[in-house]
């Protein structure tokens, strides 16, 4: 089975963080998700991107926020806690 591991960044008009972890909690087609960011999200899925979007899409109805789901096995820099790092290098269903 193939797990990826995806960036979910939104605007302030989705809900609040919390707001969209639980949202995620109720999805099957989130497996796992780490947050580190006030506005992004990272999540393991073995969904597509398309997959995801029209989840949260789901969540937006209504809100017309702006959000966008990435990739992150793509190249990719930055500052982020060693755990976030470890999340999106191994993607897996729950903290093993």
């Amino acid at each position: 089975m193939n797990r990826w591991a995806y960036i979910l960044v939104f605007d302030d008009a989705l809900g609040t963080r919390k707001e969209i972890q639980d949202y995620l909690d109720t999805r099957p087609e989130v497996l796992n998700w780490y947050a580190s960011m006030s506005n992004a999200i990272f999540i393991v899925s073995d969904k597509t991107a398309a997959t995801l979007q029209k989840a949260i899409s789901q969540f937006n109805a209504g809100k017309n926020a702006h959000f966008i789901v990435l990739d992150v096995k793509t190249d990719r820099q930055g500052w982020l806690p060693a755990k976030a790092w470890e999340f999106i290098s191994n993607p897996k269903a729950s903290w093993e």
